[in-house]
């Protein structure tokens, strides 16, 4: 009888030793994606079947970062998500003060999208991530408004085309920011920073 229970002890002793080896093997993977992500430069296009952020969902604004990026809630946890085609000023860049209107471009975002749900849209031309892991995406809110281009032409964005790269509304993104910027509106305005970064 003690010898049956030896034999039980010692068969679950190498299932835990073997689970423990995977698990291992497995956190030492990730930590090493994790780590070259930074360094990596993504030229993998958008594919609806791979996991990640879904067209159509409605996700919860959890922070906003800055103008241009903000923190959305998917299963569960927070996934930085980088607006596409826009850059505001920088109001959170470490040992930097704050570009003119910095601040009020993250402020107006706060109020477009605090405290509420956003679907996202990826551009197919586009990568589904930057070199800094963060999702690249237009965010429309609830009620429809296209955030991105909303920024654009208030004022509060440039429109920014990386590395002369094509992407679907930059038509409509160029349009308002001359619209905004003939109306000198937000940072095209005389009495802030008429347009200069």
């Amino acid at each position: 009888m003690k010898h049956k229970y030896k034999n039980i002890i010692i068969i679950v002793l190498a299932l835990l030793l073997i689970y423990f080896i995977y698990q291992s093997r497995v956190q030492n993977t990730n930590q090493k994606i994790y780590t070259n992500i930074g360094t990596l430069q993504t030229t993998t296009k958008y594919n609806p079947n791979t996991p990640g952020p879904k067209y159509n969902e409605l996700y919860e604004v959890t922070r906003v970062i800055d103008g241009d990026t903000i923190d959305i809630a998917i299963s569960g946890k927070n996934e930085r998500v980088r607006l596409l085609g826009i850059n505001t000023p920088e109001s959170v860049a470490q040992n930097r003060p704050d570009e003119c209107y910095g601040s009020e471009a993250s402020l107006y975002l706060k109020s477009l999208i605090e405290r509420r749900k956003v679907t996202i849209e990826l551009d197919p031309k586009k990568p589904e991530r930057d070199e800094y892991g963060r999702v690249l995406a237009y965010i429309i809110r609830d009620d429809g408004l296209h955030i991105n281009k909303a920024m654009i032409q208030e004022g509060y964005a440039y429109e920014y085309t990386y590395k002369s790269e094509k992407y679907k509304y930059q038509n409509e993104f160029k349009q308002s920011q001359v619209a905004a910027k003939q109306s000198q509106r937000g940072l095209w305005a005389s009495d802030t920073c008429a347009g200069k970064k």
